[in-house]
């Protein structure tokens, strides 16, 4: 009897965060942010929207200078589920004509192995071009276990792209929240490596506050591990190999350890 009600607390708290997991917006740039994007390239700057029609008619846009091929701007260091989202998508303009840019999705198996799924469209002259990668693709992301960065490159020697309403689209809806320099997505918590060993260090990012109580719960929903955070750091050397849920607080994420 206890067994069964460990595994329908388990069932009920990944459900809850399943549900939980909503559109997320990597970038909308009206409120003067850059969010976390690192840059790859010359400049980049939140500057006036160059065109103001659809699709794209909010008032403001990441404006990316490049000189050199492969320039850009990434996303690292996420752990989003892959099977959580439908949609990776986002406006794109560059006022100099039509150019071929790269859009690459990296992500992680299930047993940790690197993959990435990689894109190449060419921009509309004079146009803001609206952009959707399908990760429901099973072609493309069968495989994929986990998102850990997002890249957006020019493909050519010289461009001055703009981008704009970068989304994740959930399958569950929800309410779309914001990933700033300081703040992330509510109900769900970012840390890295993950896939991990037991031997590697977990390493939180985002607003985890040090000395946070960290609880982890293996797939029968028995809890295995409680301790506290230790200047964003997680030592799950206790533990083994499998699937575990980590809590801290009302945010909960997947952990696999090989």
């Amino acid at each position: 009897m206890k067994k069964t009600l460990l595994i329908l607390t388990f069932a009920i708290f990944a459900t809850g965060f399943i549900k939980a997991i909503g559109d997320i917006n990597l970038g909308d740039f009206e409120d003067g942010v850059t969010n976390i994007w690192m840059l790859y390239g010359e400049t980049y700057e939140i500057v006036d929207n160059p065109l103001v029609a659809e699709p794209n008619t909010s008032s403001k846009a990441l404006q990316n200078v490049t000189i050199n091929q492969y320039q850009g701007m990434s996303l690292h260091n996420l752990t989003y589920m892959a099977d959580s989202f439908s949609m990776f998508s986002f406006d794109v303009y560059d006022a100099t004509g039509a150019v071929e840019f790269i859009v690459n999705v990296h992500g992680k198996t299930s047993d940790g192995t690197d993959v990435t799924s990689s894109y190449y469209p060419t921009t509309i002259a004079g146009e803001w071009l609206h952009y959707e990668v399908d990760l429901t693709n099973a072609a493309e992301f069968e495989t994929f276990d986990t998102i850990t960065q997002l890249d957006l490159q020019n493909n050519t020697a010289v461009t001055e792209l703009y981008w704009d309403n970068i989304l994740l689209t959930s399958k569950y809806g929800g309410v779309t929240s914001t990933i700033g320099v300081s703040t992330v997505k509510a109900n769900e918590l970012l840390f890295f490596p993950n896939p991990a060993s037991s031997s590697e260090l977990i390493r939180f990012t985002g607003d985890i506050e040090d000395n946070s109580v960290v609880e982890l719960y293996n797939v029968v929903g028995q809890l295995k591990l409680t301790t506290y955070l230790n200047n964003g750091i997680l030592d799950i050397s206790s533990l083994n190999s499998g699937l575990y849920l980590v809590k801290v607080g009302n945010k909960v994420a997947k952990l696999v350890i090989r």
